[in-house]
């Protein structure tokens, strides 16, 4: 029988030949590095992963309002956690099989999207349900594929340069896709379209005057030039005319950023408070107070608390509860509809005009088929109800957009992620979402019902000014985005659009005696957003700020009537 020679033993570390040594280190460090790698890629396969989460959830009708809710901490996100386990045990137990796990990652990613987003199309026949499709379909493949390739035995022999040249491929398709030809969309403009000049009218010729004011949550009083620039312009018309409610504003939602109005033993209770009544304030004035100039303030998803839950409604009725208090104290105040009610609310301007504000945040997070139903009865009872007056519909959110919710964004804002969610429909309060085409077509079906379009519909919500008509017999001849009243985004060119201002400001419809109707967009240089500063050059700040506040665009809207009334 023959024995088998014993292996001689090892050297103490500390005899060992330095190249052994070396060799080891090299050993460790690889391991680190791989471990390091391999913990960041299931980070980024579970982040992917929970945007198919996201994605998946819409299309079954729940959606995130914002992208602030991906930072929260919701149990979409769980995926990223376990994959930062998964890839760090990877690393530890099986480093050479990490390369293989992300090629195979990498192939599943990309037949996922291509099957998904075709299966995407054939059940919903658009483009936001192909990259639904795709995008559920890619989370999915990216599973299964990493998944799969721990089952095989063989793997390349340089697995971490193949996976790391697979991801750097990858990568790179994917940024010429969101960063480089997406790019070309951002033409961002100050100012887009042809001014028309027009001079304002006598105030002898004028019967009323509604300013639209929108998005001004974030506006301080003695730091925002816009204020004191639009005060002065409502106490001017406001003794120019010299009758009671001849002047109203309508201020088009997002009246308290971030979050609306918390409750009173919240900390934040008096700073939100605060930016409502800095906007109160503009029909507080000596002329406006004592011609009764009226504010009708109109909900936006912020002042919900950008939310679903019972939250909202209550930051809405603490919002009522201000509006309220404002009232008791003089102030011509109301909030339009009531707090919690989708409207429409009614309020005859004068003998041609009638106004209809309503909730779109109530109806993007209302799911009950019945109350939508009610909603558009009642608005088209106020539609057939004005006869021969012209309707405009006030609301937060636009018609169309040319901004960033109405409009895809270039990739690189958000590293990409903005783009996938708004072109998916994952965003509810994007134009493209499929809660936002349900209100869109609901109101079409409304106007065509009534057989009566309305001369214009006002919203805010993208920060910027727009004037834009409308595509379709039915559609609204003229719809107004004036949302820039304490922030500023950009404009793309797109359908409809007449003219756009990337800046602050607010606009003016005036109403003349002989029953026609003109435009005036007033705005100012972004440098005069907002002032800070010492108190000298704060006061310098505000005094430039507000006197560069000019009419930018003027437009007559309607013509004057053969036989005013």
């Amino acid at each position: 029988m023959t024995s088998t020679p014993e292996r001689p033993p090892a050297l103490p570390e500390s005899e060992a030949h330095p190249a052994t040594h070396r060799y080891r280190r090299r050993i460790r460090i690889f391991h680190a590095v791989v471990t390091a790698l391999a913990t960041l890629g299931g980070m980024v396969m579970g982040f992917m992963v929970t945007l198919a989460i996201v994605v998946a959830k819409a299309v079954a009708g729940y959606f995130i309002f914002g992208m602030d809710d991906l930072l929260a901490l919701r149990w979409e996100v769980a995926p990223v956690l376990f994959g930062a386990i998964a890839g760090f045990r990877l690393g530890r137990r099986r480093p050479h099989s990490v390369g293989w796990a992300t090629v195979s990652g990498m192939a599943g990613l990309v037949v996922g999207i291509a099957v998904g987003s075709e299966v995407g199309w054939e059940l919903g026949g658009d483009s936001t349900a192909r990259w639904a499709g795709g995008i559920i379909g890619g989370g999915i493949g990216l599973v299964a594929g990493s998944v799969a390739s721990l089952r095989i035995s063989r793997v390349p022999r340089n697995p971490l340069i193949t996976g790391a040249a697979s991801v750097i491929a990858f990568l790179g398709a994917v940024s010429f896709a969101l960063f480089g030809a997406t790019n070309l969309l951002d033409i961002d403009p100050l100012e887009f379209g042809q001014q028309q000049e027009m001079p304002l009218p006598d105030p002898q010729a004028v019967d009323a005057v509604v300013f639209l004011l929108g998005d001004a949550g974030a506006a301080v009083e003695g730091r925002s030039p816009l204020l004191d620039a639009m005060q002065v312009d409502v106490e001017r018309w406001s003794a120019a005319l010299g009758r009671d409610s001849a002047v109203s504003v309508a201020y088009l939602g997002d009246l308290v950023y971030p979050n609306g109005i918390r409750d009173r033993d919240h900390p934040e209770f008096a700073a939100d408070s605060a930016r409502l009544w800095d906007q109160i304030g503009l029909v507080g004035g000596a002329a406006a107070r004592k011609h009764a100039t009226v504010g009708l303030f109109v909900t936006g998803n912020h002042d919900w608390g950008n939310t679903s839950s019972d939250v909202g409604l209550d930051r809405i009725g603490n919002l009522a509860d201000q509006l309220a208090d404002a009232r008791r104290a003089g102030y011509f105040v109301s909030l339009f509809p009531a707090a919690g009610e989708p409207g429409p609310a009614v309020r005859d301007l004068r003998r041609n005009v009638r106004i209809a504000f309503f909730d779109t945040h109530w109806f993007l997070q209302q799911r009950e088929e019945g109350l939508r139903r009610d909603f558009f009865d009642r608005l088209k009872a106020a539609l057939d109800g004005a006869r021969d007056r012209e309707v405009i519909l006030v609301s937060h959110h636009p018609y169309y957009s040319a901004g960033p919710h109405g409009a895809i964004v270039p990739g690189y804002h958000t590293y990409g992620v903005a783009y996938a969610l708004k072109k998916a429909g994952a965003l509810v309060q994007d134009l493209n979402s499929p809660a936002y085409i349900e209100l869109l077509a609901g109101l079409r079906r409304t106007f065509e019902a009534s057989r009566k379009p309305p001369l214009i519909h006002a919203g805010g919500h993208d920060h910027s000014l727009q004037v834009l008509t409308g595509a379709g017999d039915f559609d609204p001849r003229f719809v107004l985005v004036s949302g820039s009243g304490s922030k500023v985004s950009s404009i793309q060119m797109g359908p409809g659009l007449v003219w756009g201002g990337s800046q602050p400001g607010y606009m003016m419809l005036v109403f003349r005696k002989d029953d026609a109707v003109d435009l005036f967009v007033v705005g100012g240089d972004r440098q005069w957003l907002k002032c800070d500063g010492p108190d000298d050059a704060l006061g310098q700040c505000m005094a430039k700020g507000a006197s560069a506040f000019e009419i930018v665009y003027s437009a007559s809207l309607l013509g004057p009537s053969k036989r005013p009334r």
